[in-house]
């Protein structure tokens, strides 16, 4: 995960290897979006994102399980 900073906006971001490929995703499209990311897996592989989010000036968490 990281904070894509092009344009100056700044939206959290994530790669993902699926069927051999790389992808993007789009965690959190409200820019300015956020720094002290924080990434770990679950059991299961899915990952889960916490950051600080200066939209709400508060945590926001991102888990792929829901």
């Amino acid at each position: 995960a990281y904070e894509d900073v092009a344009g100056g906006e700044g939206s959290i971001k994530m790669l993902k290897r699926e069927a051999g490929q790389w992808k993007r995703y789009q965690l959190d499209p409200e820019g300015p979006a956020g720094a002290h990311l924080a990434v770990a897996v679950d059991s299961r592989g899915r990952p889960l994102v916490a950051y600080f989010s200066q939209t709400i000036r508060g945590l926001k968490i991102y888990d792929e399980s829901n």
